[in-house]
């Protein structure tokens, strides 16, 4: 006979052994049972502990311990609950059998039928109710996408990757087989150095095709990288000057940098920048073929002519491939120290010289010095 009120009491490890019905445990298998004068110990210990139980009295609290016997009533305890405690406090302690009389044992089997009788729903096993209750309908499951078989050796296909913007003719024809005009263009679609990520345009250079004088710079800043056009801002407004004092214009001579694309912050170029532009910058040459070159700072002079020193080599005539080449200081550097405008002057007075130039036809400002 299993029911939930044994199944509580007992469990799988209390038997109740009877007088003549021999072992008996909840889940109904039979066990042998040493029964040497067994039983009427455990059925005394159990009548003794339920009679204490029951004669058991809660303690007066101190108010009311004068209050007449009809002024309260202690409750009564039900032996059969008393009973089910009992034998789940034994099956705690570990001990498997307990001898019962008939008595307790009809009042204990007639309290598990009458509870079973009463048990609700919500009570019924979960392993009962689940076969009881339809299972809610399941959302089938997307079956995952079958991928082809293919054996170790096939390669997986890749994703294909977006096409590349056709280069034009002036992109993909060497440097040195380039005119001016395609040269032009290949600056402005290079991508050979980091500097072409930050640029907003591309600096070529400007002038005269044929120039008898060219000037060279280190590379643009921040107006001509607006602009697009070399030695626009501060720096180029003293160069306009000095090309003057020189008696040329602007449109007669040709300016250029070494590198075509603005550095952050108007650095010094990185030595990787500037050989990825030099290319351009000696077809630049080749093409214009001028007499004079005149090297504006350090940096043309470091990577032209593979010198270093601007203070050091200024003012001394230097050669590149059969060409003239007077370095001096950059005007930018003269915005920032003025007195070093002497020896420009000096340095492009040499020049004038060497293309036939007078520098005493110069006209000579207000305050009696040069031009520049």
């Amino acid at each position: 006979m299993s029911t939930p009120i044994l199944e509580d009491c007992f469990g799988s490890g209390l038997e109740l052994v009877g007088e003549r019905h021999g072992p008996v445990r909840c889940d109904a298998e039979s066990v042998d049972c040493d029964r040497k004068g067994r039983g009427g110990a455990m059925e005394s210990e159990l009548h003794s502990e339920m009679t204490g139980r029951s004669r058991a009295r809660t303690p007066l609290k101190p108010e009311t311990r004068n209050l007449r016997p009809d002024h309260f009533t202690v409750p009564t305890v039900d032996p059969t609950e008393d009973l089910i405690r009992i034998l789940r406090q034994r099956r705690l302690r570990g001990q498997r059998y307990v001898w019962l009389s008939p008595e307790n044992r009809a009042t204990l089997f007639a309290k598990a039928g009458s509870d079973a009788r009463r048990t609700p729903t919500n009570q019924v096993p979960a392993a009962e109710r689940q076969q009881a209750e339809p299972a809610p309908p399941s959302t089938p499951k997307p079956s995952p996408e079958r991928r082809p078989f293919l054996p170790e050796s096939t390669p997986l296909p890749q994703p294909a990757l977006p096409p590349k913007p056709a280069m034009t003719a002036a992109e993909s024809a060497p440097v040195n087989e380039l005119d001016l005009a395609g040269l032009g263009t290949a600056v402005a679609a290079c991508r050979k150095c980091e500097l072409h990520r930050n640029r907003t345009k591309a600096v070529f250079g400007e002038g005269h095709p044929r120039a008898r004088l060219m000037f060279i710079g280190e590379g643009p800043g921040s107006e001509e990288d607006q602009t697009g056009r070399p030695f626009v801002g501060a720096a180029g407004q003293l160069l306009d000057r000095m090309i003057a004092a020189m008696q040329f214009r602007r449109e007669e001579v040709y300016i250029a940098n070494v590198v075509k694309c603005r550095p952050p912050q108007n650095r010094v170029p990185a030595p990787a920048e500037s050989q990825a532009c030099l290319p351009y910058l000696e077809r630049q040459i080749e093409l214009i073929q001028p007499e004079v070159i005149v090297l504006l700072g350090n940096t043309p002079l470091q990577h032209l002519l593979g010198m270093d020193g601007i203070t050091r080599v200024r003012g001394t005539w230097q050669h590149y491939r059969n060409i003239s080449v007077m370095p001096t200081f950059h005007p930018a550097f003269l915005l920032r120290y003025e007195p070093r405008k002497k020896d420009v002057w000096a340095d492009l007075q040499e020049v004038m010289r060497r293309l036939g130039k007078d520098p005493k036809h110069t006209v000579p400002a207000a305050s009696g010095t040069p031009q520049p």
